[in-house]
This record gives structure tokens, C-alpha cells and sequence, in this order.
């Protein structure tokens, strides 16, 4: 069994950017927590990113709630969170996979403008739709 933690707004990113946006409706000790799909940023690359991947177990509004052991930016970096609070899961499975990654990282190899994706997180679009 491997211990993950739950993540909020204001937590880092293993590159040096933070997690920006969250859910104020579910909050821990006062900081709204972070899901799949809200924004962060990169302590290396201008711009905005997002969660990509969360807890498979525990959803928020329908997104999953984001978690150290299922959670990356989508920043170039592919950073992990650092955890600020110690509310934490399990995976029963015993560790999160190496796959993790390499399913989710295709899906970024596809030519979607980062301006297309912004829209679609700050609107809590599970699709991202291409304009033009």
C-alpha cells in the first residue's frame, strides 16, 4: 500500500511553480483544494498549465481530486506537487505505476494551442475543443 496527500492551492510544483486555481467548496484548513484540470504554474516555463491526473477514488464536482501519487503539470517539466498538509489516501494497488505517465503523456503529443486548453480549464471542460 503507498500513502499519497491531497493537494490545495498554493502548493509547489517540483520545478518551482505553484498550483493557482482549486475548489473553495472543498476546502482544507481554510485553502481551497486542487483537481485534474486546475491551473498551475512552471517555475521554469512562462504561461499557465494544469493537474493532469488526480485520485481515482475520491472526485470533486465530477474531476478528480488531485494527489501526490496520480498528479502531474502538464508544464513542460512534467513536474510532481510537494504536499503542504498531511491529510492523505492509499493506493491499494501498492505504488502508483510507471505507466501513469506514459498514458497520460500521449494525449499531450497531440497539437492542441495552450490557449484552447486554458479555456478549458478555467471553465472545468473535461473535452478540450480545437477553434479554427
Amino acid at each position: 500500500m503507498t500513502i499519497g496527500y491531497f493537494l490545495r492551492v498554493g502548493d509547489r510544483t517540483t520545478c518551482g511553480g505553484q498550483i493557482l486555481t482549486g475548489d473553495n467548496t472543498m476546502q482544507w484548513y481554510g485553502v481551497a483544494g486542487a483537481r485534474e484540470g486546475d491551473l498551475v504554474s512552471c517555475g521554469k516555463h512562462s504561461g499557465r498549465f494544469y493537474i493532469i491526473g488526480g485520485c481515482n477514488s475520491v472526485w470533486d464536482e465530477g474531476r478528480k481530486v488531485a494527489g501526490t501519487l496520480e498528479s502531474m503539470s502538464s508544464c513542460p517539466c512534467h513536474a510532481r506537487f510537494i504536499n503542504s498538509i498531511h491529510d492523505c489516501y492509499s493506493d491499494e494497488s501498492g505504488s502508483a505505476s510507471p505507466e501513469t505517465a506514459s498514458t497520460i503523456f500521449p494525449a499531450l503529443t497531440n497539437k492542441i494551442c495552450i490557449s484552447c486548453l486554458m479555456k478549458a480549464a478555467e471553465s472545468g471542460q473535461m473535452l478540450v475543443v480545437r477553434e479554427g
